[in-house]
């Protein structure tokens, strides 16, 4: 709202999507939740791509226009990367990220330069950085 105090949710959607719900921060002492979009990364024909999404996804908001930024891991192994762009509302995926040895659930943060660091633990038990530019 024009406050900024909405609440923003990811969850796995229990297929190969994620489900984008919102609550009102009480403008007009609204407080509803509602859902904002349904993520599902498909290619043109309309085919699924990816897989089966592994756990909760992780989410934050970014000093960039106010975007949100959102990872998770797919059972394939591969993290999977979207964002909200705030200025037309809708969600974007840039596709698979990482090394295809996922193991563990990513940590996700801002850098200084409005990047994105990434660390998730590979099947070997090392830690894995990704950067997402």
């Amino acid at each position: 709202g024009e406050t900024h105090r909405n609440f923003e949710l990811v969850r796995s959607d229990g297929s190969a999507g994620i489900k984008h719900v919102y609550r009102n921060g009480g403008e007009n002492g609204d407080f509803s939740w509602g859902v904002g979009s349904h993520l599902l990364y498909t290619t043109e024909w309309g085919t699924i791509v990816g897989d089966k999404v592994v756990g909760q996804p992780v989410i934050t908001g970014t000093s960039f226009n106010r975007n949100f930024e959102l990872l998770y891991w797919e059972s394939t192994g591969w993290l999977q990367h979207w964002y909200l762009n705030q200025i037309d509302g809708q969600w974007y995926s840039t596709g698979q990220q990482g090394n295809g040895e996922t193991a563990g659930y990513p940590g996700f943060i801002q850098m200084a330069d409005s990047n994105f660091a990434v660390a998730v633990r590979n099947t070997d038990g090392s830690l894995y950085e990704v950067c997402i530019v």
